[in-house]
């Protein structure tokens, strides 16, 4: 790197690929980039097999070296039908063996281009820094000499979350003087490992007992966090995973058993009360199960399976216990729904503000899909749009209350306005063509709202031009009256911290590229949308009594009280196989 490299976002990581892939040689023949389809459609998969591949540490050389050995293999000792009409035919699984290698070989050819690429903009990505460690250690025995001198100890906490850059910074630290034993000490849970997206590998718990032998191992069996049964439910559940150090060392012992008082106890109670007229016919729950969670002190630790024939149903379940706990004096926040994503519970959370229940996002969500930010997208789109297609977007915003209030715009002023233009296009002359919205507002008398409005888009249009971009997006924020209807509802902080950080947003855009022009934001706002990448917003925590909304994934380590584990029958989406084949 040059100078002092920067960070590339998801964003910037992404145009690269792109732009890569649509300069790959057109006379090739690409299995990475579809000749009838959009070149780029596998950019993202790409870009999730790279980040795979550094957290690894495979570089393209390696990859390339591994794909031509198994390659080499195949051919030599190719498998065949060994009966039937096709005995003596190279096997499918052959073909498909020989594929995969293939397409690790272009993969390898992209990701080193996507490397030089980088290199050349003076930007690293996260997995970079974990390689520049590993690769300066490689080089350079006196770093490592000096790194142990100051660091005699090294704890290790989350082994199991680990990948295989990192382990090999412990295994050339570790293993630096032959003599000399290290002092490493690592702790971690196969069972808790829930970072496999992010190339963590629970066999980094094995390769450390095979790279130091004179482990000591110690395993903790005592809970002092769940109730007797939660436990017994969780390892009746993860029994059932083989690959479970447990399953492979007689070694090991990790029944857990509970430790702790009846404070801690009552830990961990299901929301289960009345629930016989939501479950599903035929099903069979037990006596105790038709009981008040709050009668029984047994029944209330034991973890409860609930069915119901509809989601509509489990929705219902849910609101009914939590105003229920909520009429019995207990406190919102100690009451937590757990679920796969933030799209299970949509309308969950819009029921309980419909009903008053004060309820809070846990994790971050997507600035973009913050409902304040939607109307700032769509603000931009009517300022950047010349032709028809901003017609719609125009028409929904003059329906909205805070510019007919900017622009002193009555109702009934809007609606004979539109009704104006939908006459034109359904009675108008075909001899003359069909007026814009923008056409038709500027025919309007000047001291006219929605004249007034229209020439203000064209303002802020020539603002987006004349001025750097941050500074007339707060301009054409504040002018619309949008700034004062967000300001002027303490009841939503949400959508204050929300209209400032799509300002950072969007600032820090413009920051990487300092010649950032309206119609690039709005390319680069499309582009997080197409592939899904995520604007993380954290919500404010102002609520101090409210139901906690989170990811199961993001529950790790936290305690409720009344805890419900649902919508666990939905699947947000298919997950698409992983490019890198092995």
């Amino acid at each position: 790197f040059n100078g002092s490299p920067k960070q590339a976002s998801q964003l910037a990581q992404l145009k690269i690929l792109k732009q890569i892939l649509e300069e790959l040689d057109p006379a090739q023949k690409w299995q990475l980039r579809p000749a009838n389809s959009r070149k780029d459609m596998y950019a993202k998969d790409i870009l999730k097999a790279i980040q795979f591949l550094k957290r690894e540490d495979i570089l393209p050389a390696k990859l390339i070296l591994g794909a031509d050995e198994i390659l080499k293999d195949l051919q030599v000792n190719p498998k065949l039908y060994v009966k039937g009409e096709r005995k003596g035919q190279i096997h499918d699984d052959q073909l498909r063996a020989e594929n995969a290698q293939r397409k690790n070989l272009e993969l390898a050819h992209i990701y080193e281009l996507y490397d030089q690429e980088c290199r050349r903009q003076n930007l690293y990505d996260y997995d970079d820094m974990i390689l520049e460690v590993v690769d300066r250690l490689h080089k350079d025995d006196q770093l490592a000499y000096e790194i142990l001198e100051k660091l005699q100890f090294i704890l290790v906490d989350e082994y199991q979350d680990t990948n295989g850059a990192q382990n090999k910074i412990l295994e050339i630290l570790g293993q630096l003087d032959p003599e000399q034993q290290p002092n490493i000490f690592a702790v971690g849970d196969d069972d808790q490992a829930i970072y496999s997206f992010q190339g963590a590998n629970v066999e980094n718990i094995l390769f450390f007992q095979q790279k130091f032998p004179q482990t000591k191992t110690i395993v903790l069996t005592e809970n002092y966090r769940s109730t007797q049964p939660i436990l017994d439910l969780a390892m009746d559940s993860i029994g059932h995973n083989s690959q479970r150090l447990a399953a492979m060392s007689s070694a090991i012992n990790k029944n857990l058993h509970a430790v702790g008082g009846q404070g801690l106890v009552s830990r961990g109670q299901s929301l289960g009360l009345d629930s016989q007229h939501f479950a599903s016919s035929g099903q069979n729950f037990s006596s105790d199960a038709q009981n008040s969670a709050h009668s029984d002190q047994d029944l209330a630790t034991k973890p409860q399976i609930f069915n119901f024939a509809h989601s509509d149903d489990e929705l219902a379940w849910i609101v009914q216990q939590i105003q229920s706990l909520q009429a019995a004096g207990e406190n919102l926040a100690d009451i937590a729904i757990m679920y796969r994503t933030h799209a299970d519970v949509k309308l969950l959370t819009h029921v309980l503000d419909k009903l008053g229940i004060a309820n809070k996002l846990a994790s971050p969500s997507n600035l973009l899909d913050e409902q304040v930010v939607l109307v700032i997208r769509q603000l931009l789109q009517v300022v950047a749009y010349t032709d028809l297609s901003r017609d719609n977007l125009l028409m929904q915003l003059l329906l909205r209350d805070f510019i007919q209030s900017a622009f002193s715009l009555s109702k009934t002023a809007v609606f004979s306005f539109l009704t104006k233009y939908h006459d034109q296009q359904k009675f108008g002359n075909p001899a003359y063509p069909i007026k814009t919205l923008m056409d038709l507002a500027l025919e309007l008398e000047p001291e006219n709202g929605v004249h007034i409005f229209v020439e203000k888009l064209i303002e802020w249009q020539a603002n987006f031009f004349n001025m750097p971009i941050t500074e007339a997006l707060i301009i054409m924020l504040d002018q619309t009256g949008l700034l004062r209807d967000v300001y002027g509802k303490a009841e939503k902080p949400d959508q204050i911290e929300a209209v400032n950080a799509f300002v950072k947003f969007v600032r820090d855009l413009n920051l990487s590229n300092v010649a950032l022009t309206l119609t690039e934001l709005l390319a680069d706002i499309q582009l997080y949308v197409e592939e899904e990448l995520t604007v993380p917003f954290q919500q404010p925590n102002l609520m101090q009594d409210a139901v906690n909304l989170l990811t199961v994934h993001a529950a790790k380590g936290l305690e409720y009280k009344y805890v419900s584990v649902s919508y666990t029958h939905l699947r947000a989406h298919e997950t698409k196989a992983n490019l890198v084949c092995r």
